[in-house]
């Protein structure tokens, strides 16, 4: 909450605003920070969305129509939020099946990721030298793992978890790359 103290201090310039302030009256208002200041005319920023992205204005509202006519846009409920929605379409990271695909990925990947965090035992996998180390995670050999992880634990589980994390990798970049 700010006092109209604070406020007041704002208005007579006596106080500078932090940029965590302009960004949070900026998404309050749904207009850019740069027409806040008064650095821009247009609410929306379109010629500042255009030279940041490298699309001009005509692409993004087009793929603003486009999301539009497909229902895609109806959860975003300012237009700073619209656009930037388009531009990540554009750029091919966005609700696309690409975009969809990579995010997918990138789920997955952090999964493998943190698989050994599940399983490896600290006390056993500190035995192991700086140079000797390898990843869990990239370790093959059953008895290798069955000497790193928890006692409790069956390392071929592990393994076919594993697998199955490689295997949904490799099918989503296989999907990928046909787009």
């Amino acid at each position: 909450m700010v006092t109209q103290q604070a406020i007041s201090h704002y208005e007579n310039v006596t106080r500078v605003l932090d940029d965590v302030i302009w960004h949070s009256i900026s998404k309050k208002l749904k207009v850019r920070v740069e027409y806040l200041k008064g650095e821009i005319e247009d609410p929306e920023g379109w010629d500042l969305w255009s030279k940041e992205s490298g699309y001009t204005v005509e692409e993004i509202k087009d793929e603003i129509k486009r999301m539009k006519s497909v229902n895609h846009a109806g959860f975003l409920d300012n237009y700073q939020d619209l656009i930037y929605q388009a531009v990540k379409n554009l750029n091919g990271i966005g609700n696309t099946d690409k975009g969809i695909i990579e995010q997918v990925y990138e789920s997955i990947q952090d999964i493998k990721y943190s698989l050994p965090e599940y399983y490896s035992d600290n006390s056993k996998e500190a035995s192991i030298s700086d140079e000797e180390y390898i990843n869990l995670y990239e370790v093959s050999d059953i008895h290798e793992i069955s000497e790193r992880i928890y006692d409790d634990l069956d390392p071929s589980i592990f393994i076919e978890i594993n697998t199955i994390l490689n295997n949904a990798l490799s099918e989503l970049k296989d999907i990928s790359d046909k787009l």
